[in-house]
C-alpha cells in the first residue's frame, strides 16, 4: 500500500517524529511505501522514506500550516495515496496519530477567554475540528488513555473512531544505553562537578514540558543544600529560561545540551528524571527512563504518568500543581532510601514486553483500513464488576487487550463499581434489573441482554458467567452439577436457584459455545459432566509489581503503622478465603511460635473480629481494607486456604509483589506457587494438622527469602499472556463467522 505521513516540522529528537520513523520503518519491513512531507527538515528521514518538503511560507505559524495543507491536498490529487496519516492536526486526513493533546482543553483551562478571540485560536481550532468533529470519517490512534474522553467530551466523536496504540519503548531499548562508564562520560562530557546529583530533562517544547518549574525545584535543592545540576536535553528559544536561572541564582548549576541521539546512554548517567509538564499528550521519555532504571518524578498531566504509578517507580505529583510541594518530591526522588526499588521496578515493568509494540500495532491497524477488514464489535458480559474482585480485573484486562487491538467494547453487568477510565474506550451499559432473588435478577439480566444484542448485535459475545447466548465463555465459576452431587443435598437440586445455575451451564456447554478454563482442576470437573475439550488458559491480568500506598513508602513505615516489632512474622490473608480457618491454625501453633505472629486481614468477612477475641488473637491481629498494595510491601506471608477458589488472584497479586504463599490444592491459581518454588501448596482435601505444619516450616526466613526470590523471577519471566490468548479465540470466531452479527 502507498502510505502518505504528513507531519508540520521534523524533528529527530522529538516524540512525534520517532513515531513517524518508527512506523514507518515497520511498514516499508513489509513491503509498503512511505512519502513524508514536511515543511522543514532537521536531519534525514528512515532510509527508503520518499521526503518531500513543502514549500509553505508565511509570516505566521498557521499561516505556514494552511499553506502546508493546502499545498499537500493538491499533490496527493496529482500522486494519490491509499492512506493521508497525520502526525499533526490538519485537514484531509484519513488517519490521525494523536500525539498531541486536545487544543480545546488548553485553550479553555490554560488561557483567559480573549485568547479565544485570536486568529491563532481560530486557526488551530478549526484544525482540531477538521479530525475530530463527530461527522468526520478521520480515524484516531491514540496514546494514552485519557486522550479519548477529552476529545469526545468537546467533539463528540463516537467511540468507534478512535483506536488505541501501546507504548512505544521496546525491552532492548535501554541495552542501547548499557555503557559501564556512563556516570564518569556524563560528567565529563557536560563539565558536571562529580559530587552533585545530576536531575535530568529531556523534552523540546520548554515552556510546555514546565522547564520552569525544574529550575524552580533546582533552586529549592540549592537553598537546602542538596547538590544538583540540571542537564536539559532538547531544544528551544532557552534566553528566557537562562534569565530564570540567573534571577533565582542557580545559572551556573544549569547545563543545556540541545538535541541528543544518546539519550538512552544520558539516561544512564543520570540520577532521576524530572518531567513537570503543563501538558503532556504522552512523553515517551518516561518510559524510556523505566527502561533504563532511573527513578522519575512527573506531573500527572503526562500520559504515560500512570506507568510511574503502576510500577511504583517514581513520584508522580499531583493536580493541581503545587511548586513547593513539587519540591519536596524533587528533593525525595534524589535522596529516598527507596530509589533502588524504584530502580528495579522500572527495569521489571519494562522486561515484561507491556511497554512495546506501537509501531506494530499502529501498521496493523492501518493495513486494516485499507483492505476494509471487519473491525469487531466485541460484547463482554458479566453479572457484577467491582475493585479487587478477580473476575472483574480479568474482565477489564480483555476490554483493554481488545481496545488494542481497534476493536470497539460493550459491557454488559448489572453493577459497575469500578473507576471511570478502568475501561477506557468501552461502552458499559448497567442494566436495570432488579430482583428479591438473586437468581431471577440473574434470569432478567440475561433476558434483557439477549434483547439488548438482538436490537444491537455485534461480532462476538464473550461471557465471563456461564448464560445463555455467548459465543466464548470464560468464566471462574465452578461446575454447578458437580457442586450440586458432592457439596449439596439431593433437596438442592430442586430449587429456583440450582435449576438457574443448571441452565445457564447447560446453554453455555451445549449451545456451540467455546468454552475455556482458567485451571486444569475447573477443566476435569467440568469434563466428568460435559462431552467438551476445555483449553486451559494463562492468567488474563496484565501484571505489574504491587504498588505501596504514597502515605507509606516503605516496609518499615508499614510494620510500624500495623505495630509489628522487626522480629515479628507478619502474615496476610485475603478477603473471605478461609480467614477462619488462618485463625485455627494460628491459635494451634506452639506458643514460642505464636508469639512471634502478627496477622493482617485484607477485607476480612464480618464476624471475623469476634472470632479472632474468641480465640484470644486480638492483640495479634491488624484488620485493613482497600488498596492491598502497602499490605504485599509489608507482609512476609500470604496464607490463603480457601474453600474453593477457581482462580485466586491474591495468590498471583503476592507473586508479583515478591511474596511468599501458603495456599491450598482448591486454589486454582495455587499451581503457579509450585511451578514458582514460591512457597508451599496443602493437598485437598484440607487437613489443619498439615497446614500448621507447612506454616511452621514456613516461619524459617531463609526459606522465605529464597522463595520471595523465585517468585519475582518467575513472574518476570511467565507469559501471563492469557488475555491474547482470548483475543485470538474471539478473532478466530470472528473470521469464521465473516460479516455476521452475533445475536
Amino acid at each position: 500500500m502507498k502510505l502518505a505521513f504528513c507531519i508540520f516540522k521534523y524533528f529527530p529528537y522529538g516524540g512525534v517524529a520517532r513515531d513517524l520513523a518508527g512506523i514507518a520503518e515497520e511498514c516499508m519491513g513489509r513491503g509498503h511505501s512511505v512519502r513524508a512531507y514536511a515543511i522543514r527538515w532537521e536531519g534525514e528521514p528512515p532510509e527508503g522514506v520518499e521526503k518531500i518538503e513543502v514549500p509553505a511560507r508565511g509570516m505566521t505559524n498557521p499561516a505556514r500550516y494552511r499553506r502546508f495543507a493546502r499545498w499537500v491536498g493538491e499533490h496527493l490529487q496529482r500522486s494519490p495515496a491509499d492512506l493521508v496519516v497525520g502526525f499533526n492536526k490538519m485537514p484531509g486526513l484519513d488517519v490521525y496519530l494523536a500525539g498531541d493533546s486536545c487544543y480545546e482543553e488548553k485553550a479553555r483551562h490554560q488561557r483567559g477567554w480573549h485568547y479565544r478571540l485570536l486568529p491563532r485560536y481560530r486557526h488551530f481550532a478549526g484544525f482540531e475540528r477538521a479530525v475530530f468533529d463527530g461527522d468526520r470519517p478521520v480515524k484516531v490512534l491514540t496514546v494514552a488513555a485519557a486522550q479519548q474522553p477529552t476529545f469526545k467530551r468537546y467533539y463528540g466523536t463516537p467511540d468507534e473512531r478512535f483506536f488505541p496504540l501501546p507504548p512505544g519503548v521496546e525491552p532492548d531499548d535501554a541495552a542501547r544505553g548499557e555503557d559501564a562508564d556512563a556516570p564518569g562520560w556524563l560528567r565529563r562530557e557536560f563539565d558536571l562537578p562529580e559530587a552533585h546529583h545530576v536531575l535530568l530533562f529531556v523534552g523540546s517544547g520548554f515552556a510546555t514540558k514546565g522547564l520552569d518549574r525544574a529550575i524552580r525545584a533546582l533552586a529549592d535543592l540549592a537553598g537546602s543544600g542538596t547538590d544538583t545540576v540540571l542537564l536539559v536535553v532538547g531544544d528551544d528559544n532557552r534566553r528566557a529560561f537562562e534569565r530564570l536561572a540567573a534571577r533565582l541564582g542557580v545559572r551556573g548549576l544549569v547545563r543545556f545540551a540541545g538535541g541528543r541521539g544518546d539519550v538512552p546512554r544520558i539516561l544512564q548517567g543520570a540520577d532521576a528524571l524530572m518531567l513537570p509538564a503543563y501538558n503532556e499528550a504522552a512523553g515517551v521519555v518516561i518510559l524510556e527512563a523505566l527502561s533504563a532504571g532511573l527513578p522519575v518524578l512527573v506531573t500527572d498531566v503526562c500520559g504515560f504518568a500512570p506507568y510511574v504509578e503502576e510500577a511504583d517507580a517514581g513520584i508522580v505529583s499531583s493536580s493541581p500543581f503545587d511548586q513547593d510541594r513539587f519540591n519536596r518530591e524533587a528533593r525525595e526522588v534524589l535522596t529516598s532510601p527507596r530509589r533502588p526499588a524504584w530502580s528495579e521496578n522500572g527495569r521489571r515493568l519494562a522486561a515484561s514486553g507491556s511497554l512495546g509494540g506501537r509501531a506494530r500495532v499502529a501498521c496493523d491497524i492501518m493495513e486494516r483500513f485499507v483492505r476494509g477488514d471487519i473491525q469487531p464489535t466485541v460484547a463482554i458480559c458479566a453479572h457484577e464488576v467491582a475493585p479487587q474482585d478477580g473476575v472483574s480485573r480479568d474482565l477489564l484486562a480483555l476490554a483493554e487487550a481488545c481496545r488494542r487491538q481497534g476493536w470497539q467494547v460493550r459491557v454488559y453487568t448489572m453493577s459497575w463499581q469500578v473507576p471511570a477510565g478502568s475501561a477506557s474506550g468501552a461502552d458499559v451499559v448497567v442494566v436495570p434489573v432488579a430482583s428479591m432473588t438473586g437468581h431471577k435478577r440473574v434470569e432478567r439480566f440475561e433476558r434483557w441482554g439477549r434483547g439488548a444484542l438482538r436490537r444491537s448485535p455485534v461480532h462476538c459475545v464473550v461471557g465471563f458467567n456461564k448464560m445463555p447466548g455467548l459465543d466464548l465463555c470464560v468464566p471462574a465459576e465452578p461446575c454447578a452439577l458437580r457442586e450440586a452431587e458432592r457439596l449439596r443435598t439431593r433437596l438442592y437440586r430442586g430449587t429456583p436457584r440450582y435449576r438457574q445455575l443448571a441452565c445457564s451451564e447447560e446453554a453455555a456447554f451445549g449451545g456451540g459455545t467455546t468454552v475455556v478454563a482458567r485451571n486444569a482442576s475447573w477443566a476435569a470437573d467440568h469434563r466428568e459432566h460435559y462431552d467438551a475439550e476445555l483449553e486451559v488458559l494463562a492468567p488474563l491480568e496484565v501484571f505489574r509489581p504491587a504498588r505501596p500506598d504514597r502515605g507509606a513508602r516503605t516496609r518499615a513505615d508499614v510494620r510500624r503503622d500495623w505495630g509489628a516489632s522487626d522480629d515479628a512474622c507478619v502474615l496476610l490473608s485475603v478477603g473471605t478465603a478461609g480467614l477462619e480457618r488462618v485463625l485455627m491454625t494460628v491459635d494451634a501453633l506452639p506458643d514460642d511460635r505464636k508469639r512471634r505472629i502478627h496477622l493482617v486481614a485484607l477485607d476480612a468477612p464480618a464476624g471475623a473480629r469476634a472470632m479472632a477475641a474468641g480465640l484470644g488473637l486480638s492483640d495479634r491481629i491488624r484488620f485493613a481494607s482497600n488498596d492491598a498494595g502497602h499490605c504485599y510491601l509489608g507482609a512476609d506471608l500470604l496464607l490463603y486456604p480457601a474453600y474453593r477458589d477457581l482462580a485466586g488472584h491474591a495468590v498471583l497479586d503476592a507473586l508479583a509483589a515478591g511474596l511468599p504463599v501458603l495456599t491450598v490444592a482448591d486454589v486454582g491459581h495455587s499451581d503457579h506457587v509450585s511451578r514458582a518454588v514460591a512457597g508451599t501448596v496443602v493437598d485437598a482435601p484440607f487437613e489443619a494438622e498439615a497446614f500448621k505444619r507447612a506454616l511452621i516450616d514456613a516461619l524459617d526466613e531463609g526459606r522465605r527469602k529464597a522463595w520471595r526470590e523465585n517468585a519475582l523471577r518467575y513472574v518476570a519471566e511467565a507469559p501471563f499472556d492469557g488475555a491474547a490468548r482470548v483475543v485470538e479465540l474471539i478473532w478466530e470466531h470472528v473470521k469464521r463467522r465473516g460479516q455476521a452479527l452475533s445475536a
